[in-house]
């Protein structure tokens, strides 16, 4: 198909019958976008029956409420209190899930199957700090990742994170 041209492009016979190419960094940027979404907004907005306004609200609970979590797990493990760091993870997995941010709601997954895979043995977790550090980092980064976008739309956390309602931190 022929992109649309504007009218001072239409004197360029070498671009008149040629589509829009975009330049290879571009190609390869929505080529990973389309892999690895930061957020699947339309699969979140289903899910909340296509209500803009509420997810938008949601967004904005989840930056302000969650983005301390991974300090808060590592908090919790070095407290040796992995019940703790567990519930953060799968908190964390569950309502990122719900909201489209597929990378955030997968790395807190993993790390919650490390803290889970133990099988509540303290030693068997902490003895494996470079596991767990790495995945703290790997959802570190995909929360950063989701937080920078969000703050992109006017969506960031406003003053210090706050606990959701009945997070005991």
């Amino acid at each position: 198909p022929l992109a649309l041209r504007q009218p001072d492009q239409l004197n360029q016979p070498d671009q008149l019958n040629q589509p829009d190419q975009p330049d290879q960094a571009e190609q390869a940027n929505q080529a990973e976008q389309a892999v690895h979404p930061v957020l699947d907004t339309a699969g979140a907005l289903e899910r909340l029956g296509g209500d803009p306004e509420l997810y938008r609200e949601l967004l904005q609970q989840f930056a302000t409420h969650y983005a301390d979590h991974p300090a808060s797990i590592r908090r919790a493990v070095a407290d040796r209190d992995l019940p703790q760091a567990r519930l953060l993870a799968h908190s964390l997995r569950g309502v990122a899930a719900n909201l489209g941010a597929q990378h955030v709601s997968r790395a807190a997954e993993a790390l919650e199957l490390a803290l889970v895979g133990a099988g509540g043995a303290v030693n068997a977790v902490l003895s494996e700090p470079v596991g767990l550090e790495t995945l703290c980092s790997a959802l570190e980064l995909a929360l950063e990742a989701l937080l920078g976008l969000l703050a992109g739309l006017g969506l960031g956390v406003a003053g210090p994170a706050a606990a959701p309602p009945g997070d005991a931190r």
